[in-house]
């Protein structure tokens, strides 16, 4: 909830959400859903073992997942990245164009959608 004023998952300046935004689901669910997907394919969930959010990633043969940090006034990837930025949205918008890490190179390509109906996400909005 006190993550909504924030308009964490949305599209930048609409009430949409965001093709890439996930509910709660495991990382072994994620990992299905990118399983078909190509290197650089990503989901942002709202983690089932700890507080907050992770983005799974498809590396040409199997995943990454990486802690963002959403505990102060901005968001970044636990560990790995020192930027800092305003909003979801803008985290994921700076790595389609910046690489998450040097060692792994991995940049943001394209964003998985939601398979079932309702989404996944639904629960969270009520």
């Amino acid at each position: 909830e006190e993550q909504l004023p924030r308009r964490a998952g949305f599209e930048r300046n609409t009430k949409s959400i965001a093709p890439w935004f996930h509910g709660i689901i495991s990382r072994e669910d994620a990992e299905d859903l990118l399983e078909n997907m190509t290197e650089g394919a990503f989901l942002v969930r709202v983690s089932e073992k700890i507080w907050g959010y992770t983005l799974s990633y498809r590396l040409q043969k199997g995943f990454k997942h990486f802690l963002v940090d959403a505990s102060a006034d901005f968001y970044s990837f636990l560990g790995v990245d020192p930027n800092r930025h305003a909003t979801l949205t803008d985290l994921i918008d700076f790595h389609k164009e910046e690489i998450i890490t040097v060692s792994g190179g991995e940049l943001l390509q394209e964003p998985c959608g939601q398979r079932d109906s309702p989404p996944d996400y639904h629960l969270l909005f009520e």
